[in-house]
């Protein structure tokens, strides 16, 4: 008897909630996707490209080098008749020497031309040129 009163509860509890309207969700209506937003051209300016500085070099011709400033300056009193450009004595710390040399060329070619002429003479067979970046 239990059996069927559980039974009918449960049969009447299954109509009353068979029978209960259900909310039905509701679709929305697909929405529509926007359209584009209309093309915008974007015109860069054109960067001008950067300024490389080239390099900027001195060249030195140098005639000769000594142990002492004393012998240096001599050596430029014996060669007064046959440079005729000033000579400078500096003193090289990397080689302890002082060097003589002429005053500095903006020009490769202006210097190897000097550098040929005093080779000519057994004197400056020694002659050279140091390439110095000054920019």
């Amino acid at each position: 008897m239990k059996l069927k009163v559980y039974s009918l509860v449960f049969s009447i509890a299954l109509l009353l909630f068979a029978c209960v309207p259900v909310e039905e969700e509701t679709q929305a209506p697909p929405q529509e996707t926007p359209p584009p937003p209309p093309e915008v051209y974007v015109f860069e300016e054109e960067e001008e490209p950067p300024v490389v500085e080239q390099p900027v070099f001195q060249y030195t011709v140098q005639v000769g080098a000594f142990t002492t400033k004393d012998r240096a300056e001599k050596f430029i009193l014996e060669c007064k008749g046959k440079i005729n450009q000033p000579l400078h004595v500096v003193f090289k710390n990397n080689v302890n020497l002082y060097a003589v040399q002429l005053s500095p060329f903006s020009d490769r070619s202006q210097a190897d031309l000097m550098v040929n002429q005093l080779k000519a003479d057994p004197k400056f067979y020694d002659t050279f040129i140091i390439m110095d970046r000054i920019k």
